[in-house]
């Protein structure tokens, strides 16, 4: 007998959690017995896979939905090897005809501009959920209205730049132009015309630890100083020091601090490198820091 647990619903005799017996179709309380509903359809595939390739061969699904591609994935495609008694002339006549009845000239721009979403956001490594609301963007009557007789790579750049303000993923506005051919002045010039035309947008501010991370990362530095540098980035961040500072500069200061501090040097120079910084801003920050804060740190820690 196959059971499956019942998230939502509980027992109304023993309070206890119901399951579902998958064999006779019930859902039933397995402490008190008591059986709620005697005829649950069984969800489960009617086939079985003995590994992934298998069940990839079986399944009869297509792939998700993604605001990467024009139609969110819906349109069925021709394949590129023809089946049944098809000739290989008449198959590549009938393929290129259905390229050009299925979009007109207003989804082939939409199909340009996310295809350059997409390479972008692969070359930045970007996650899915950055490269979906860019899409996801695109797809907007509004925005697209706002696209028309626009430097599609230029936008394309902007927009990626911009979900990855809304989604708090650290990229700056320099690595996504360099990312994308492009001069910075363009890639912000399209960036603040896009926040300003559509303000309700929840763009964040990169916070000072987001850059601690990422700086750390690059640099390899060990967990403890990692973890002391978003001690201290929590304590500057919290206070009116931080305000009108460069979030970048705050943090290459704090892996300074920590780094000197467990003995793990790294120099301002691989620092302000690794964030986009001068290395007379991090000297600056180190020094505004040491001022302002006290840092304590036990012995025992250090070790």
């Amino acid at each position: 007998m196959e059971e499956k647990e019942s998230e939502s619903k509980v027992c109304g005799v023993c309070g206890s959690r119901l399951i579902v017996d998958l064999d006779s179709g019930e859902l039933l309380c397995p402490k008190c017995g008591v059986v709620i509903k005697d005829h649950v359809v069984d969800e489960r595939p009617e086939w079985k896979a003995i590994d992934l390739e298998d069940k990839q061969k079986k399944v009869r699904v297509g792939a998700p939905m993604t605001y990467l591609l024009h139609d969110e994935g819906l349109t069925t495609f021709i394949g590129n090897k023809p089946y049944g008694g098809s000739k290989g002339g008449d198959f590549k006549n009938i393929k290129a005809a259905s390229s050009i009845v299925r979009m007109n000239s207003e989804e082939r721009s939409l199909v340009q501009i996310l295809e350059k979403i997409d390479d972008l956001s692969k070359k930045l490594s970007l996650p899915n959920n950055v490269a979906e609301t860019a899409a996801y963007f695109v797809h907007s009557k509004d925005v697209r209205l706002f696209l028309k007789n626009k430097s599609q790579r230029e936008i394309s750049a902007a927009l990626v730049y911009l979900s990855c303000r809304i989604c708090n993923f650290n990229r700056s506005l320099k690595e996504v132009s360099e990312a994308a051919g492009l001069k910075k002045k363009d890639v912000a010039k399209y960036y603040r015309l896009l926040a300003q035309n559509f303000p309700n947008s929840s763009i964040k501010r990169p916070t000072v630890s987001n850059y601690v991370t990422k700086a750390a990362n690059l640099l390899n530095l060990s967990t403890k100083t990692e973890r002391l540098a978003l001690a201290i980035s929590s304590k500057v961040e919290a206070s009116k020091f931080s305000h009108g500072k460069n979030p970048a500069g705050l943090a290459a200061a704090c892996i300074y601090i920590s780094s000197t501090l467990y003995d793990e040097p790294v120099s301002s120079d691989e620092l302000a490198s690794s964030l986009n910084v001068t290395s007379l801003t991090v000297r600056n920050r180190v020094r505004e820091i040491l001022q302002n804060f006290n840092i304590i740190v036990e012995l025992d820690s250090l070790k």
